[in-house]
């Protein structure tokens, strides 16, 4: 029976878990709707989230440039590079609550 061979090692990334600090474009997000809008302080907690999911999605993006959209599963076939999937849920969480932060607005 031939031996198995351990998976390659894979590079370690760091994606903030907890509040973090927002980049610049999710910053002037945050910025722009406080200065327009008088917001409660669930709504001001809502668009922090906005703005930290943002930021996660631009920190994955910054991986994906450097190591590509495609990467090799443990058999070596092809497959999505998992933070492609990560920066796409993030950017979809932003909208959905971007969407209904707006919505309570109105």
């Amino acid at each position: 029976m031939p031996e198995k061979r351990p998976p390659a090692a894979r590079p370690t990334i760091s994606i903030p878990t907890g509040p973090i600090e927002l980049s610049p474009t999710a910053q002037a997000l945050v910025d722009r709707v406080s200065a327009e809008w008088s917001l409660s302080p669930p709504a001001a907690a809502l668009l922090r989230l906005i703005g930290e999911n943002l930021t996660r999605a631009e920190l994955c993006d910054a991986v994906l440039a450097r190591e590509g959209l495609v990467v090799p599963d443990a058999k070596g076939a092809s497959k999505v590079h998992p933070l492609a999937l990560l920066a796409r849920d993030h950017r979809n969480a932003a909208s959905a609550s971007l969407q209904r932060l707006m919505s309570n607005l109105e």
